[in-house]
């Protein structure tokens, strides 16, 4: 079909639409609050440490803003990224956690990670790496949470905060 495939993934049979483009790799700035891309918005905060809480939501990756390395960019990930996984300080292929995590097939190609300076810091809706934890050490958290934008409210907004003309 043009518009749809047939994947075996496991035991089960899917059918999911073709991806029309691949997801476009973007830079992201240091002041930069939002970016949207394929239907994801990434929004990005730095708070202070103090008497922040840690969200419970795999949408959400509070990093030590300190040791992230601006520009930040968000791509696809691909054969031979790794990680290591919060909690782990040993490397971990990005294909084996998703296969770990059971990522079905047809939403692996979908995945997307958030780098700094090369190195993997979020596998975004999925697990952060160890070494952009917060620790007591942090002062400064830098939140990013994803979320799917409706078709109809897609915007071209750049991210940046209202500049005067």
């Amino acid at each position: 079909s043009p518009t749809h495939r047939l994947v075996k993934d496991r035991t089960a049979l899917v059918i999911t639409p073709k991806s029309v483009a691949d997801f476009v790799s973007a830079t992201v700035e240091e002041g930069q609050t939002s970016l949207e891309r394929e239907g994801r918005r990434l929004t990005f905060d730095v708070r202070a440490r103090e008497g922040f809480r840690i969200p419970p939501s795999p949408l959400v990756a509070c990093l030590d803003a300190q040791a992230m390395q601006y520009p930040l960019k968000v791509r696809s990930w691909k054969a031979g990224d790794w990680f290591c996984p919060l909690g782990m300080n040993q490397k971990k292929k990005i294909s084996d956690f998703l296969i770990d995590e059971k990522v079905p097939l047809n939403l692996k190609e979908r995945v997307l990670v958030l780098t700094s300076n090369g190195s993997v810091a979020w596998i975004v809706g999925h697990r952060i790496d160890n070494r952009f934890k917060i620790t007591d050490k942090t002062e400064r958290v830098l939140v990013v949470s994803v979320a799917t934008v409706p078709s109809s409210t897609r915007s071209s907004s750049d991210g940046y905060p209202d500049k005067e003309a």
